[in-house]
């Protein structure tokens, strides 16, 4: 069965700023981590309530700043993000607030910036995750530093990877996704073996698909 929720929104990537949904209890029943999304797409930020309440499950919301292609789970406790995250949240500028009548009283909530091993404990007490690998951000992505550009998991014991076509071999970020992908292999994975490759997708030279 398949529910639409029609919601106002400043863009299209659901998965960088909706919720990420969790299964608790011995009913596995759902509820959401609601993390800030960033103040400069307010509405984008406010997806997570609104679904929360249209769903009626419960959401746990958060003033650390995360992006939903930032957070990679196989399912069972391991976590890969990007170090991204760190500096996205040493910003001072919080959620907008409105009173829905006069456009003057719209204005940014300051936030407390919060340093690496504070992101870490905060990400650890909402997620407890088993394992926790941060990746070097990439120097030509749109400065995302987002881990879902060449990276996945499949299910708890493998990742799909992109592959960026030979003749960008010379190119710095070919080397960080080559490292990166290293990186994630050699993790453990809650088999307490290393994660496998469940293949590479490669990459076109250039948008229109061609070489």
């Amino acid at each position: 069965k398949l529910r639409f929720f029609v919601s106002a929104g400043n863009f299209f990537w659901f998965r960088d700023c909706g919720p990420i949904c969790f299964y608790y209890g011995n009913e596995d029943k759902l509820a959401m981590l609601d993390f800030f999304y960033g103040a400069n797409r307010p509405l984008d930020d406010l997806l997570p309530s609104v679904l929360h309440r249209k769903m009626g499950i419960p959401n746990y919301i958060t003033t650390v700043l995360w992006e939903g292609g930032n957070c990679l789970v196989d399912g069972c406790g391991g976590l890969v993000t990007s170090n991204a995250m760190y500096r996205n949240n040493q910003t001072t500028y919080g959620p907008v607030t409105w009173d829905k009548k006069d456009y003057k009283s719209i204005k940014y909530i300051e936030r407390t910036p919060l340093n690496e091993d504070e992101v870490d404990e905060a990400l650890y007490g909402m997620l407890g995750q088993r394992s926790y690998a941060v990746l070097k951000d990439l120097k030509h992505d749109g400065g995302t530093g987002h881990v879902d550009l060449y990276a996945d998991a499949l299910d708890e014991n493998g990742f799909l990877f992109t592959k960026m076509p030979e003749k960008y071999s010379k190119w710095e970020d070919y080397a960080l996704v080559e490292e990166n992908v290293d990186l994630m292999y050699n993790q453990l994975n809650c088999w307490e073996s290393k994660y496998y490759d469940k293949g590479r997708l490669p990459f076109p030279s250039r948008d229109d698909g061609s070489d």
